[in-house]
């Protein structure tokens, strides 16, 4: 059975509804005005989103594949007949661009990557950027050497950024004259 990006769109957009009236309820009130209470809003509601987006991600494969994906393990997320991948999901900007993932030390154990961004807009996920990457073919996470920090970003030059596979959004071809970084632009769903 071939899956659809149309499929996919409107199972995420059920999917998300029941899951957001629920998250409303809990919250006993506005989903973004509770995330503008935190001093780390965007970090908070990425958390809590990508454990949605995930598991939206882990029920469609299992209704369209009957395929349990869904292996969270120290360095990986999925299982994909027996290829390993790595979920890394962040927030883009208000104009639904993302330039960066920001991982940890485990990113690293796994090369294949689903890399998913979203903007969050009328109490509901309103655009999302879902692409898979072999981060062996390209330079990969990137550790600031001068801090100590366990946290690395990993984004891409227009020539790595073809080694994308990109299910929904697009890559901005970035126009400024020495850019060195693409950007990464969500669609509207």
């Amino acid at each position: 059975m071939k899956i659809s990006k149309k499929d996919f769109i409107k199972f995420f957009n059920q999917e998300q509804k029941e899951r957001l009236n629920s998250l409303k309820d809990f919250l006993k009130g506005n989903i973004e005005t509770y995330f503008k209470q935190s001093n780390q809003a965007t970090q908070d509601q990425t958390k809590l989103f990508s454990y949605m987006i995930n598991d939206i991600i882990y029920d469609f494969v299992k209704l369209k594949k009957g395929l349990n994906i869904k292996e969270e393990n120290n360095g990986y997320d999925i299982n994909y007949k027996n290829i390993l991948i790595e979920s890394k999901i962040t927030k883009a900007n208000e104009k639904g661009i993302i330039k960066s993932w920001t991982g940890n030390k485990a990113s690293n154990k796994v090369p294949i990557h689903i890399l998913i961004g979203y903007t969050f807009k009328n109490e509901r996920i309103d655009s999302l950027f879902i692409g898979i990457i072999d981060t062996s073919k390209t330079s990969g996470w990137k550790h600031d050497s001068l801090s100590n920090s366990s946290y690395s970003n990993l984004d891409f030059t227009e020539k790595e950024a073809k080694h994308m596979h990109i299910l929904i959004g697009s890559v901005n071809k970035n126009k400024r004259k020495n850019a060195l970084k693409e950007q990464f632009i969500t669609e509207k769903i």
